[in-house]
C-alpha cells in the first residue's frame, strides 16, 4: 500500500509539471493578449483539475490491484471512504497527495502568469491614461505634478493584483475540496 500511493501520485505530479512548464513558455511567447493568456490559465487549470481526479483514481485502483496481486485485504475501500468522508483529519494524507498536482499550476500562475496579467492590467489603467495625461500637459507646455502619485499607485496596484492571483487557486482549492471528494465517491 505505501507503494502504490506515491508512484501514482508521482505520475500525476510529473505530468502537471511538465503541463505546466509547456503551458508558461506559451504564456512567455504569447504577445497576442488576454484571450490567449486567459485560454492558457484555463486549460492549466483543468488539466490539473483532470489530473486530480486521475491521481485519486490511481490510488483507488492501484490499491485493488495490489489487494488482487498479493492478496492482503489493505482495506483500500474502507480507507478511501474515511479520506471522503473526513479529508482534513482520517484522510489527511491522501488530500494532501492529490493537492500535490495542483501545486504546479499554481506555482504556474503564481509566478508566471499572475506578474503578466497584473502588468497589463496596470498600464491599461494606470500608465495609458498617465503617458496620455503627461502628454497633453506637455503640449501645454506644462508639467504634471501628480504623475509621482500615479506611479506610486502603480506599484502599488501591481503589488495587489499579484497577490489576489497568486493567491486565486488557494482560495479555490479550499472552498471545492469538500465537493471534489463528494463526486468522486
Amino acid at each position: 500500500m505505501w507503494l502504490v500511493l506515491p508512484v501514482a501520485n508521482a505520475l500525476s505530479d510529473y505530468v502537471s509539471l511538465g503541463i505546466s512548464h509547456f503551458l508558461a513558455r506559451c504564456v512567455n511567447h504569447a504577445r497576442s493578449g488576454w484571450v490567449q493568456i486567459l485560454s492558457l490559465v484555463i486549460l492549466d487549470s483543468v488539466v490539473a483539475i483532470l489530473l486530480m481526479a486521475v491521481t485519486f483514481l490511481l490510488i483507488g485502483w492501484g490499491l485493488r490491484l495490489a489487494e488482487t496481486l498479493f492478496n492482503i485485504d489493505y482495506e483500500s475501500t474502507e480507507f478511501i471512504a474515511r479520506a471522503a468522508a473526513d479529508p482534513w483529519r482520517d484522510g489527511l494524507w491522501l488530500t494532501l497527495m492529490v493537492l500535490t498536482t495542483l501545486f504546479w499550476t499554481y506555482v504556474h500562475l503564481a509566478l508566471v502568469l499572475a506578474p503578466v496579467i497584473a502588468a497589463r492590467i496596470v498600464g491599461h489603467l494606470i500608465e495609458r491614461p498617465l503617458d496620455t495625461r503627461i502628454a497633453r500637459r506637455a503640449d501645454e507646455g506644462k508639467m504634471e505634478i501628480t504623475a509621482g502619485a500615479w506611479l506610486v499607485l502603480r506599484h502599488i496596484a501591481f503589488a495587489c493584483l499579484v497577490s489576489a492571483f497568486a493567491l486565486t487557486p488557494v482560495w479555490l482549492v479550499a472552498a471545492l475540496l469538500d465537493d471534489f471528494f463528494a463526486i468522486l465517491i
